[in-house]
């Protein structure tokens, strides 16, 4: 971050996708710092992933892994989407194989991310 932090024109702000209070945050530092052309685009990259059988796993593994890969790029796109609207922007949500197809042991990883497809297909439609 520190070396993106000296390109010209770019903000580096690290905030917890988790967190409504950083979003906050966050979005009144964009709306203070945006340049006149706005806010073109927002990248979803947060993520976690852990491993175990659906019958081993706890249910509090499953929530964690929802709240990060799914419920984070959601509260990310729904906070900034309406800057990126206003300049016809893009929005890049960063998924995995693993949401097209499970694999073994991958279950909490594999749902989120089959969720964040689903929404990435329905997001395009209504964007376009």
């Amino acid at each position: 971050s520190e070396e993106l932090s000296r390109v010209e024109g770019i903000h580096v702000l690290q905030l917890n996708v988790t967190n409504d209070d950083d979003l906050r945050n966050a979005l009144t530092y964009v709306k203070e710092n945006l340049p006149p052309r706005g806010l073109w685009g927002i990248v979803n990259n947060a993520g976690v992933s852990n491993y175990g059988k659906v019958e081993w796993m706890s249910l509090d593994a499953f929530k964690w892994a929802a709240e990060v890969n799914l419920w984070g790029p959601i509260r990310v796109t729904k906070t900034f989407l309406p800057l990126v609207r206003r300049t016809k922007g893009r929005v890049v949500n960063v998924a995995s194989v693993l949401g097209r197809m499970g694999a073994a042991q991958r279950g909490a990883y594999v749902l989120t991310k089959h969720g964040l497809e689903g929404l990435s297909d329905c997001l395009r439609y209504e964007m376009r």
